[in-house]
């Protein structure tokens, strides 16, 4: 957790809140691709010596599927570590014409739960996420900004041995638009198979497409 990136405000709630879990309740972590929600949970989970019961919303769609695949572990213990922590990612993934009572199901697994609960979504504004957002607190998380980028990606080469100077992993921060998870993969591109990466190598990496929230599109 003290090497954890940025959010210091999800991140102390997040932890505040696994100590007093509120009941009927799920923690839902928003905020764009690549900044530390599934990180968030693993971290904690590894420091704590729990489970964590990681699935992609976009795995099931119905009620039934729901129940097979979450329901009955909801409650049940844990036998070799103090707890599990659910984790659902992309929840916004859940909702579309294959969705039959899923949504509805979700929120009575939320409710029977005796395990935290925590979904995550770029949007939770989402108008079919309206009866989940009931019984979720909403926890944002923030871009990573380029100081903090460039600071983890010189830690990394510096851990790694690899030679680089400042003005490329800067670039690489800004490259990434805010999203710490890009910036360490293309940093893993260019870096592979070399000790001393210059900034010629910048030159292999492509334009990565974003999705914008609805938010910033009308803002543009």
């Amino acid at each position: 957790m003290k090497e954890f990136v940025n959010q210091k405000d999800a991140a102390s709630y997040f932890v505040e809140w696994m100590k007093r879990p509120k009941k009927n309740k799920a923690l839902l972590f928003y905020g764009p691709p690549g900044v530390g929600k599934s990180a968030l949970i693993e971290a904690y989970a590894k420091e704590n010596n729990l489970d964590v019961i990681q699935m992609n919303a976009s795995d099931f769609r119905s009620a039934k599927d729901i129940r097979e695949v979450i329901g009955k572990s909801m409650v049940q213990q844990t036998l070799f570590r103090r707890g599990k922590i659910f984790f659902i990612d992309e929840i916004d993934g859940l909702f579309g014409r294959e969705d039959f009572g899923g949504a509805s199901e979700l929120v009575n697994a939320i409710r029977e739960s005796k395990h935290p609960v925590v979904l995550s979504a770029n949007n939770p504004y989402n108008p079919k996420l309206k009866a989940l957002r009931n019984y979720c607190t909403l926890v944002k998380f923030d871009k990573i900004s380029v100081w903090d980028s460039e600071k983890r990606l010189r830690h990394i080469c510096g851990n790694e041995g690899i030679e680089t100077d400042d003005s490329v992993l800067k670039m690489l921060a800004r490259m990434s638009n805010g999203d710490l998870r890009s910036a360490i993969t293309d940093l893993e591109s260019i870096s592979s198979g070399r000790k001393l990466i210059t900034s010629k190598y910048l030159e292999d990496l492509g334009y990565r497409e974003r999705e914008r929230n609805v938010f910033d599109a009308l803002k543009i």
